[in-house]
């Protein structure tokens, strides 16, 4: 049985000489060259800046200093060229056994054959001794192998067709297994040129992005220019208008006295003289000082600019994560440069850019719901519901729920005497369940059917330590935990798995509320711990929770007085917490950690909040006096209008400011 040929040797051929490989050379853009074909490709295409064009897909590729000698070799086609040729020379050296073995009694045939050892006695081969392994004749047999293990010849010759047969079928099969890992080979190396070209355009679009950045940050910088110039034009403007007019008032009083003084009237010249003296009390004798400050405006540049600017670039750019560019390029000064996640995924951290004053903003269209003046902490949570009502828990000692529209009505009543509340979620309709958590009994109820105060089912889920509050995302109920015991963190009760558990880095104290959402396609978990005074933004990387950013009152007047008690996110996905000690809520920018805009509610008599949930009426916040309240908000005048849409326009990463 004759082998199939093996015709596929694309992968062993040069595609500039179509000839195979004389010493392939591997280009970065993992395309091989003969080593002569390339030297001669660079000669002949050698560009601006010591770079060529590759012959197949046209990246870009530096010069090395040994030119073509200084790629790297690919050893993976040498290998696989030399085991090709392997078992090319073996299959043929089968095929041409198996059919030189032709039919019996067929020319060549071995007991056709006379015996080397009894050729004139024209003895022929006829027995194959096992012992010698040689075929022999019937003389042999009687003679020098009597007792050796004999069979007839014929036999033999049809066992060993069949073994040949078997062992070629065998290589066949070793030939369709190389084939297979050459194909898998050039899948893979397509897969790696497209993810190659995938990251090349991230690099490029972020590089784009940048520079729209600093396009922007250069518009406004000349617009501040351009404004203060027109301030200081109009100084020097109004000042020539005083000097023309003084002038002027100069030359009427000559002109008058040259046209009056030739009048030989002595009443008349004595009453010019009486008019000039007091005319010229009234005018400076000397022009007013006019000393501009030319230093009132100045373009302060960053410290160490070249430096900073290269980390803020690095910083936002991101880096290149691989094992080789790594050995490469991660050691300076024999000191290992370590890519920190949390700096190189996202730009622009606080230590980056200057804290510029947030946008003060004044609620309006203020709806006092109840201001009862109780003891304090009667509204300890409140959860609103896609149609803008909202339910309330009151006094954590007696608990109750009830479900209040935007007037103040109470639409239902849900009794859960027996149960300290710390913190309740609503499910998306149309489920009609709720979760709350009881510090007391350490456990979460979830309560059927909210919408029948007839109904009395719930569900009891056991928790390892207490929970502080709870919350829905997604239609999955997560629970914060943080007590005496070792279980701290924040526990997904629908999986019954933790998003994270004994952080190390938490230094949180007493913690108050948090939320669950996603940013930039990473499950995020806010925060807020009074006591620590801190906001903390924790971001998911590779299944692993980090911190993202920590806020502590930055940009306020009095950050010793922060003191976040309640979180919030509106239908824009913006973070608003309350801060009990300074009577604001502030917006946070998720992304960076920082304060974009101060919600002044002191300005209408609320104090202390507490609470706070969006609905699509505005915003619910109940403070710690027993106020409850349902609150607009506008920007101050026209003009601040104006000024917060031109920046809303604006690059993202830089706080608004009036």
């Amino acid at each position: 049985m004759a082998a199939a040929p093996i015709n596929d040797d694309s992968l062993f051929e040069c595609t500039i000489c179509l000839e195979t490989f004389d010493e392939p050379k591997l280009l970065p853009c993992f395309h091989t060259f003969c080593k002569k074909c390339l030297t001669a490709h660079i000669k002949r295409n050698k560009r601006k800046g010591n770079v060529f064009p590759c012959p197949n897909c046209r990246t870009h590729v530096k010069v090395p200093p040994k030119e073509a000698d200084g790629f790297q070799t690919n050893f993976y086609v040498i290998a696989a060229r030399s085991s090709e040729e392997l078992l090319k020379s073996r299959l043929l050296e089968i095929s041409t056994v198996v059919s030189n073995s032709g039919k019996d009694g067929e020319d060549g045939c071995l007991f056709e054959q006379p015996c080397p050892k009894h050729r004139k006695q024209n003895q022929m081969l006829q027995f194959y001794c096992s012992k010698c392994d040689i075929p022999i004749c019937l003389h042999c047999k009687l003679t020098s192998h009597e007792g050796h293990d004999t069979r007839d010849l014929e036999d033999i010759l049809h066992c060993t067709k069949d073994e040949l047969k078997e062992k070629s079928e065998t290589i066949q099969s070793f030939i369709l297994k190389y084939k297979a890992a050459r194909e898998s080979a050039e899948g893979i190396e397509k897969k790696m040129d497209h993810k190659l070209q995938e990251l090349k355009a991230s690099v490029i679009g972020n590089a784009e992005h940048l520079h729209d950045l600093v396009d922007n940050r250069k518009k406004i910088l000349l617009d501040m220019i351009t404004k203060s110039q027109r301030k200081e034009t109009n100084k020097v403007i109004q000042y020539q208008k005083t000097l023309e007019k003084n002038n002027k008032q100069m030359k009427d009083l000559v002109e008058q006295i040259n046209k009056e003084q030739n009048k030989h009237d002595v009443q008349t010249l004595l009453k010019l003289k009486t008019t000039v003296s007091e005319k010229m009390k009234t005018i400076d004798s000397t022009p007013p000082q006019f000393n501009p400050d030319t230093n009132e405006v100045t373009y302060e540049r960053a410290a160490n600019q070249n430096g900073k600017a290269r980390e803020m670039i690095s910083n936002f750019m991101g880096e290149i994560v691989s094992k080789d560019i790594s050995q490469q390029h991660g050691v300076s000064n024999g000191v290992s440069n370590t890519i920190d996640v949390s700096t190189s995924a996202f730009p622009f951290s606080n230590n980056h850019m200057a804290q510029l004053p947030p946008i003060p903003i004044h609620p309006r269209l203020v709806r006092t719901i109840w201001s009862r003046g109780m003891n304090k902490y009667i509204i300890r949570c409140i959860s609103t519901e896609s149609q803008g009502r909202v339910w309330v828990n009151f006094d954590p000692i007696n608990p109750n729920l009830e479900l209040i529209n935007k007037n103040g009505v109470t639409l239902k009543k849900l009794a859960i005497a027996g149960k300290d509340v710390s913190g309740l979620a609503l499910l998306p309709a149309p489920s009609n369940k709720m979760v709350i958590s009881c510090p007391s009994q350490k456990v979460l109820f979830n309560l059927e059917h909210i919408y029948d105060p007839t109904v009395e089912q719930s569900h009891r889920f056991q928790l390892p330590d207490t929970p502080v509050a709870v919350y829905q995302y997604g239609g999955q109920v997560y629970v914060l935990i943080w007590g005496k015991g070792s279980a701290k963190g924040v526990m997904n009760t629908d999986k019954k798995t933790w998003l994270f558990r004994n952080n190390q880095e938490l230094r949180l104290k007493k913690p108050n509320d948090f939320m669950v959402t996603k940013e930039g396609g990473l499950l995020t978990v806010v925060i807020c711990d009074p006591v620590s005074q801190q906001v903390i933004i924790m971001q998911e990387n590779r299944g692993t929770f980090y911190i993202k950013h920590i806020y502590k009152g930055e940009g306020l007047d009095q950050p010793r007085n922060f003191v976040p008690k309640g979180l919030t996110m509106s239908v824009n996905n913006e973070l608003h917490v309350s801060d009990e000690g300074n009577s604001f809520i502030l917006q946070l920018n998720i992304n960076t950690g920082r304060l974009i805009s101060l919600i002044h509610i002191s300005s209408i008599g609320i104090r202390k909040p507490r609470a706070i949930q969006f609905s699509k009426d505005g915003m619910w916040v109940a403070d710690s006096f027993g106020g409850f309240y349902l609150i607009h908000f506008r920007i101050s005048s026209l003009e601040d209008q104006r000024r917060f849409a031109a920046q809303l326009n604006s690059d993202d990463n830089y706080p608004i400011i009036l």
